[in-house]
């Protein structure tokens, strides 16, 4: 029996039917299944018939992830024909298949006009993406129309290599078994672009930091699902509470069952086609791996207070996406096209939806099916969410009808069509066949509610892209910090720590997460440091892996200049005389195609009362800033004393934006989101 056939389909001796058999087998068990206990949505009352449609329509343009699109426009075409209305007027809906990027790109400038009333992306990260620096089109969520698992699919030798479906891994797991394999190489789709390689590098970072007891990336997760329907996205700032880019997921039955509901068929002799392998002596319970229980979230590891630790985990998410940045696909409609690459270009494992690898093998020949792994410690999911655009500025009429749209898309009849397009309902509950015809298998756990880790935050999918920006684009980056007197102020709760140990501390981890050529250098600044200058450049900016007039590589003296950083007793905050001197320092030194930005660090607003005035700053900054050459400032006040707004406020003059940490140690986390939202902007004026 073929792969694809259905599990209870016996086969007629001849031979494998061919995919267009198959394909009529499968969209018939799925129609059976969908159908089964769900009425007319007419007779529901959900559809209204207005008996003609004299008024002007309501018309609404939504843009849709491609994947998305042919369901939405076929329930707009639907919408049309029936002549369904929304508080007695017809109602027009015009469905644009859009790039996700591409939308977040344009929504993040508040500035422009834009051109759609509803957006319905592939994953609530790219409301995220959108807002930007806190300055995009508002959106508003108004709930989820679908949702599909990310997984990592392979070709079938690379699946018998890894033991599918038999043996189930971590993320981190099936990362090193995909990455330190000479046979099998992992790729992904670009994260910058794709939701599904950023949830699936979120989803190793948190397996890392797991699997090495730091709380590095793991603890930046949160339990609340996307924001509330009704409530306009917004990017909150670092330190304080985070919504949740991904939904809680929908508890869902742990047996698979068949199209009509029944147990799950039992499989045929064939043993290449039995989709539960035969259980070994002294193999587990079914539905276990040899060390994880499939169905039930993996045991901690014991916790260790040892920095190296965080520095673990940082370093193999950091080593992880180098390698994957070497087998980039540039978007997720390409990503697929690289399994059949010729020599070393080609990919044998992909990260992937459960949606696309249905698509994928719906249509495929049974030789070239894709086996699909689901990770054991987390589920992460393309949530599908329905975002009103700028909801302010619809009207009450557009509005209403956006509303009653999404009411639509939740009817039986979309519900059917969009599982037969390989997409699970927004509930997450699927039929057996489309897992299977996805190239899922027990124990494979692919029917498992949130039970593995939290689900991803905004945080951390912030700082995974700002690590992937730094990862595929080299960088450039001044540092500036504070060494004022107040910077010996102890941080609370840190057993004597001060904002400089904690910052100095925090300085130091960010190094690792760059290459070799990756261009930093070091300024400090306090009233006073240096005559009457105010600041003082300690390492000139160059490559992490140059050799200066045959001294020690640049990180070993970065590392160096970082650990000597000491207050200066009497110091004030020279901050304007110093931000303007940085910032024209590394204007001067600007280096085409990397990513340019200077980060500043302090704990307190200007105390030199010689230096320039505020405004003045903000003057020059405006003067001098090139959007071709964009150098963004990335402003970080340390601490209860560090000004925010006006630092916010200077650096938005140079296209970059202020930040605020509670606790030094966190600025690490807020470099790698700022580099992601000052990125974006700094790339949407160039365009």
């Amino acid at each position: 029996m073929e792969r694809h056939s259905l599990p209870d389909a016996g086969t007629d001796g001849a031979g494998r039917s061919g995919p267009r058999r198959r394909r009529i087998m499968i969209a018939t068990a799925l129609v059976l299944t969908l159908a089964a206990g769900t009425g007319i949505a007419a007779s529901t009352g959900l559809l209204s018939f207005a008996e003609s449609c004299e008024d002007s329509a309501v018309r609404l343009d939504l843009a849709v992830s491609p994947d998305l699109a042919p369901v939405v426009r076929a329930a707009a075409h639907r919408v049309r024909d029936k002549r369904v209305t929304s508080d007695g007027r017809c109602m027009d809906i015009r469905v644009d298949a859009r790039e996700n990027h591409e939308i977040a790109r344009e929504l993040s400038d508040h500035d422009k006009e834009p051109k759609y009333e509803a957006w319905l992306p592939d994953s609530a990260i790219w409301a995220v993406r959108a807002d930007g620096l806190g300055r995009g089109v508002p959106l508003t969520a108004a709930g989820s129309v679908a949702v599909s698992p990310v997984g990592i699919a392979t070709d079938r030798s690379a699946g018998t290599s890894l033991g599918w479906p038999g043996k189930t891994y971590t993320w981190s797991q099936l990362a090193t078994a995909t990455t330190a394999s000479e046979t099998v190489h992992l790729g992904t789709a670009d994260p910058a672009r794709s939701a599904t390689g950023i949830l699936a590098l979120a989803g190793i970072a948190s397996s890392y930091a797991r699997e090495s007891g730091s709380d590095s990336w793991e603890d930046r997760t949160d339990t609340e699902a996307s924001p509330a329907p009704g409530k306009p996205t917004r990017s909150p700032q670092p330190d304080r509470a985070v919504r949740s880019a991904v939904p809680d997921r929908s508890k869902i039955p742990k047996k698979p069952t068949g199209p009509s509901g029944t147990a799950k068929p039992k499989p045929t002799k064939n043993p290449k086609a039995t989709d539960k392998p035969k259980k070994p002596k002294g193999s587990p319970a079914p539905g276990r791996s040899p060390s994880t229980d499939s169905t039930r979230r993996p045991a901690e590891p014991e916790r260790t207070s040892d920095a190296n630790a965080s520095l673990d985990a940082d370093a193999k998410i950091a080593a992880t996406a180098r390698l994957l940045a070497q087998r980039l696909a540039p978007a997720d409609s390409q990503i697929l096209r690289t399994l059949s690459a010729p020599g070393s270009s080609r990919n044998e494992a992909v990260f992937l939806s459960e949606q696309a690898a249905f698509t994928h093998n719906f249509t495929a020949s049974d030789k070239d099916d894709l086996d699909l792994f689901y990770p054991t410690d987390g589920a992460l999911r393309l949530d599908y969410p329905y975002h009103l655009v700028d909801a302010d500025d619809l009207t009450l009429d557009e509005s209403r009808a956006a509303s009653r749209f999404l009411a639509l898309l939740g009817d039986s009849v979309t519900v059917r069509d969009l599982t037969s397009h390989g997409f699970r309902p927004s509930t997450g509950t699927a039929p057996y066949v489309l897992v299977h015809t996805a190239g899922g298998r027990p124990p494979q756990p692919y029917a498992r509610s949130a039970t593995g880790i939290d689900p991803v935050s905004r945080d951390l999918l912030q700082e995974m892209l700002g690590m992937w920006t730094v990862t595929v684009q080299s960088a450039r980056l001044t540092t500036v910090v504070d060494v004022s007197g107040s910077m010996q102020s102890a941080v609370p709760g840190r057993g004597g720590e001060t904002r400089l140990d904690a910052t100095r501390a925090s300085l130091l981890r960010v190094i690792d997460q760059f290459s070799q050529e990756d261009e930093i250098g070091l300024w400090e600044f306090a009233t006073g440091l240096d005559g009457p200058r105010d600041y003082r450049e300690i390492v000139p900016t160059a490559r992490l892996g140059a050799s200066v007039n045959g001294k020690p590589n640049q990180r070993a003296r970065l590392t160096e200049a970082f650990t000597a950083l000491k207050p200066v007793p009497n110091g004030a905050t020279g901050l304007y005389d110093s931000t303007l001197a940085a910032y024209q320092s590394a204007q001067a030194g600007y280096a085409r195609g990397k990513f340019n930005a200077l980060i500043l660090l302090t704990d307190g607003a200007n105390q030199d009362r010689y230096s320039i005035s505020r405004s003045t700053l903000i003057s020059r900054l405006k003067g001098i800033r090139d959007t071709k050459r964009p150098v963004p400032l990335i402003a970080i006040a340390i601490g209860p004393t560090g000004d925010e707004q006006e630092l916010d406020e200077i650096a938005e003059a140079t296209g970059g934006a202020g930040y605020q940490v509670s606790d030094p140690s966190d600025v690490q986390a807020v470099i790698l989101k700022a580099i992601t939202a000052v990125g974006q902007s700094s790339q949407l004026k160039r365009d």
